[in-house]
């Protein structure tokens, strides 16, 4: 039912391919690597749990491939890491708070629009999505929030690169808030991008 469990720091995972119903990986210490896995986690399981003390900060992870049935995403989307792969099947992920994208080259993709859910409908005053790092590939869902996505650094000095967004259905529902909202970003790449609700507007772009 388990994966892996790593109690301790220091600890390197590779080129394994795990599949577990319940949980792909828990960490009760952070400071552990995981590179070039495959995880395949059934629909009531997590790909991610963090016990304890354990944070995403300390975690080294870099080219996984992490398929998911259902759970939690913003856990998936640690253990994919730099480099690596997201794949969500057919369904409606529910985020309890806004998913952070801030590993490069992450591609993260559903199985269809209007197959493939991500609901930050309960997420209070923020964006659904907020991708912070450069060469992030996003296609293949529907994502709804009080506002869409995000694709900003938070810093106007830090500049993005090479964002991809294809084939995603936004929708939003706060006023104020805008379905994708692009800042300081060079290169980005916005294809068969649909924003529905009652959001402020659609696509807004700064610095771009």
């Amino acid at each position: 039912a388990y994966g892996v469990s790593l109690q301790s720091v220091g600890n390197t995972v590779s080129g394994n391919t795990v599949t577990a119903p319940t949980e792909g990986v828990g960490l009760l210490q952070s400071a552990n690597t995981f590179s070039s896995n495959t995880f395949n986690i059934g629909a009531a399981g997590n790909a991610l749990d963090y016990y304890g003390a354990a944070t995403v900060t300390g975690l080294t992870a870099s080219g996984n491939t992490v398929n998911i049935q259902g759970g939690g995403v913003q856990g998936a989307v640690d253990l994919a890491g730099t480099n690596g792969a997201l794949n969500l099947a057919a369904g409606t992920y529910t985020l309890p708070s806004t998913l952070y994208i801030n590993n490069k080259g992450l591609t993260l993709a559903g199985a269809g629009e209007g197959t493939t859910t991500i609901d930050g409908s309960g997420i209070s005053n923020n964006f659904a999505m907020r991708v912070r790092a450069d060469d992030v590939s996003l296609s293949g869902f529907t994502v709804s929030g009080p506002g869409g996505i995000s694709v900003y650094s938070q810093s106007p000095t830090t500049i993005l690169h090479d964002a991809s967004i294809s084939h995603v259905t936004i929708d939003v529902g706060t006023a104020g808030y805008t379905g994708l909202a692009v800042a300081y970003t060079v290169g980005a790449n916005v294809d068969h991008v649909t924003v529905d609700g009652t959001a402020t507007g659609g696509v807004d772009s700064t610095g771009v």
